[in-house]
């Protein structure tokens, strides 16, 4: 596992409280205490807290530099199936271990087939 903060665009120096964790896979932003949001380096689908997702503008613009996407394109993902807000601070959720790659596995294929159900319900 490495943490790091996320940098300015404009200095390029660490922004204090914000936070990217590289887990196996998984990449994880943390905003102060709260996961924000959870990807993969591909970002195909991506994991938004539903209730810290947009709980500041601060949290707002490092959400979308974290995951290089403006808001537009992040309700497009949404749209899509390719995005979905669920609990992502549950008080055991990351306990970085089995468990919380189970949590983040299951809620990631859930939301495949939802995607692969609209696929083919759309082409029916």
């Amino acid at each position: 596992m490495r943490v790091k903060n996320i940098t300015s665009l404009r200095s390029n120096k660490p922004i204090a409280n914000q936070f990217i964790i590289h887990y196996n896979e998984w990449l994880i932003f943390q905003s102060y205490d709260s996961i924000i949001a959870v990807t993969t380096d591909s970002k195909n689908y991506i994991l938004l807290d539903e209730k810290y997702s947009n709980y500041s503008r601060t949290t707002s613009k490092y959400l979308h530099q974290f995951l290089a996407m403006n808001r537009k394109e992040i309700v497009e993902k949404e749209l899509e199936g390719k995005l979905i807000y669920t609990n992502l601070n549950e008080s055991d959720f990351f306990v970085l271990g089995d468990s919380a790659g189970k949590f983040i596995f299951d809620q990631i294929q859930e939301l495949h087939k939802k995607v692969i159900f609209r696929k083919v319900f759309n082409n029916a």
